[in-house]
């Protein structure tokens, strides 16, 4: 296989959060990727006759092939998206997203990374959308994917089990055999810079805001263009794109189609790679036919410390030569990877349990500095106040109602007490905390552990309570 000694992966990562529109075009940018894939390898014969759903679940239990898992039963894929051939930077990974397929409750999670993390690996240091091509050109590109996969597991702590990369011309391809796709453009796009391929000069690009058609090279425009635009909303374009894809093959079966199957085959042919073996691609097509694309949870690493995800810093450009770069905030990878198993591992659908927070000490502010932490983590709020007594020396996480202990005991992890579920009385009768699925009470243990986890201490100073509150929240 490879040669890769042990690898040093220092504390630095992610960017910008995600609407809720952006996270449903996030699950079905995987179900695109994973389906179309699945088609091209086994190609267009075996699909001829039958329906796809029909004929992979035949030959997924004739041939399938039981796919690799972690201890938590997840199978864990990485998705690249490159430039490839004719494109300025052909091989950097501007398209980034880890999936976990829990194979127990058929649920698929997501979690997109932003091309500005910063990355130790045996090569150095560099921008992650720099991995895949500083591998390529020492190893090759099978290798180079493996290398990719492999530096990301050390950075996210969790394992990788397969990747996947896809190039710019396969997704132009997949547009023009639906024969465009429709998206409604929220803002006008006046890119006079938009780059001419396999040239170094430019060519203007503009579209009016509104329902649009696009055929692919003007899908591609669309989903590149960076002109007066983040690359949080290059990457919102690009999950609207897929998402338009999936709607339009769905709405006029045209996987069940033997010429559109025969233009994907082709089209794919050369603008795909993975480490999946045909055997587990069936495997993988037979839970896409059958998998509920409700059963999903999605999320992005961002800068923006107020938003679910926000848990990275921009230092400052001298530090690295000049470039933009993101790293985790308080030079730590510990409240990334809690992240990142809170998304993948932990309980679904958390935000049904509102949480109230509740200062039991006379340190002012700690109520509301939890709140800011637990924030970052996806979790919702009910209410802040404080405990029955300021005098607490231990915290308590109180679920309110049964099926919000587990929440309740994923969250013990981060912040650390016992878990007690005859909630006190008086909190049960303040119609403040009515909303409350789980109450934490803060006692005195919990101050350094707050301490440590408020990250943005020393980068970024957060909005301060209220004047004149009389609360110690």
């Amino acid at each position: 296989m490879n040669n890769f000694s042990s690898r040093k992966i220092r504390s630095r990562p992610p960017r910008k959060p995600l609407s809720e529109k952006a996270k449903h075009n996030i699950a079905a940018a995987i179900i695109l990727i994973l389906v179309v894939l699945v088609l091209y390898i086994m190609g267009v014969r075996l699909l001829s006759k039958l329906s796809s759903s029909r004929i992979l679940g035949w030959f997924s239990g004739m041939v399938g092939k039981n796919l690799l898992v972690d201890e938590q039963n997840h199978t864990n894929i990485l998705l690249l998206g490159v430039g490839g051939e004719g494109h300025e930077g052909k091989d950097l990974t501007d398209t980034i997203i880890v999936a976990s397929i829990d194979q127990t409750n058929s649920w698929v999670s997501m979690l997109s990374i932003p091309r500005d993390l910063y990355v130790e690996s045996t090569l150095g240091g560099s921008r992650v959308n720099r991995l895949y091509e500083k591998g390529k050109d020492k190893w090759g590109s099978e290798q180079g994917l493996d290398f990719t996969r492999a530096t990301l597991e050390e950075v996210l702590d969790i394992p990788i089990h397969y990747s996947i990369k896809v190039d710019f011309e396969a997704f132009e391809e997949i547009i023009d055999a639906v024969d465009g796709i429709d998206v409604y453009v929220e803002q006008n796009i006046n890119d006079p810079e938009y780059p001419r391929d396999g040239t170094y000069e430019f060519e203007p690009f503009y579209l009016s805001k509104g329902l649009q058609h696009l055929d692919g090279k003007t899908a591609l425009k669309y989903v590149r263009s960076r002109h007066s635009s983040s690359d949080f909303d290059r990457s919102r374009r690009q999950h609207e794109a897929l998402l338009a894809f999936k709607k339009k093959a769905k709405e006029e079966n045209l996987l069940g189609k033997k010429s559109f199957l025969k233009e994907l085959y082709y089209s794919l042919n050369d603008h795909v790679e993975t480490n999946f073996s045909l055997r587990e691609l069936v495997t993988l097509a037979d839970f896409a036919a059958r998998w509920n694309s409700d059963q999903f949870t999605s999320a992005t690493l961002s800068d923006e410390p107020i938003f679910r995800g926000g848990l990275l810093y921009p230092p400052l450009r001298e530090r690295f030569g000049g470039a933009y770069v993101l790293l985790p905030a308080g030079d730590s990878y510990d409240a990334l990877r809690y992240f990142i198993q809170l998304i993948f591992y932990g309980p679904r659908n958390i935000e049904r349990f509102p949480l109230a927070v509740l200062n039991g000490t006379e340190t002012s502010g700690l109520a509301a500095k939890a709140r800011n932490i637990l924030n970052r983590f996806g979790i919702k709020f009910a209410a802040l106040g404080n405990a029955r007594t300021q005098t607490l020396a231990t915290t308590t996480w109180y679920p309110v109602s049964p099926d919000a202990g587990p929440l309740a005991e994923f969250l013990q992890k981060l912040i650390p007490g016992s878990i007690q579920t005859a909630v006190p009385e008086e909190y049960r009768q303040n119609p403040k905390f009515a909303d409350a699925k789980i109450i934490l009470e803060l006692g005195a243990d919990a101050m350094p552990v707050i301490e440590k986890l408020d990250i943005f201490k020393n980068v970024v100073e957060l909005k301060a309570p209220a004047a004149g509150t009389t609360t110690n929240e």
